[in-house]
């Protein structure tokens, strides 16, 4: 399991805003290179995209997410049957309401992952 939080200086509803548009994900995610929506209507359970990253040494690889539960505007929590593992990733966003950051949102980004499930049929 890998939690990175990230302080943004905007409100939640804000930051909601721009982690749900599947579209532009490439604009806020430095590693995105294509993003291909699959579903249509509006973000929220059930809302699947292809997604191609570039890798440090160049290439690209591609994977499929899909929103397993989401909780508009506290968290989502996406899931990809990923290459090698199977992952799940949770984004919470939590409003700061006091201090000097006061009207800005905490980001929380969970991934957990695991060896890709084999199907009963399936052997080694």
């Amino acid at each position: 399991m890998v939690a990175v939080t990230r302080l943004i200086q905007a409100p939640v509803a804000s930051v909601w805003q721009v982690f749900t548009d599947l579209s532009r994900r490439g604009e806020w995610l430095s590693a995105v290179a294509r993003v291909e929506v699959l579903t249509e209507g509006p973000f929220g359970a059930g809302a699947a995209w292809r997604e191609t990253r570039r890798m440090a040494d160049g290439g690209e690889i591609t994977e499929e997410f899909r929103v397993f539960e989401c909780v508009i505007p506290d968290r989502f929590v996406v899931k990809s049957p990923g290459i090698g593992a199977d992952y799940k990733m949770t984004y919470s966003f939590v409003p700061v309401i006091s201090g000097r950051h006061r009207g800005g949102t905490m980001v929380t980004v969970v991934q957990d992952g695991a060896p890709p499930r084999r199907s009963a049929g399936s052997s080694r």
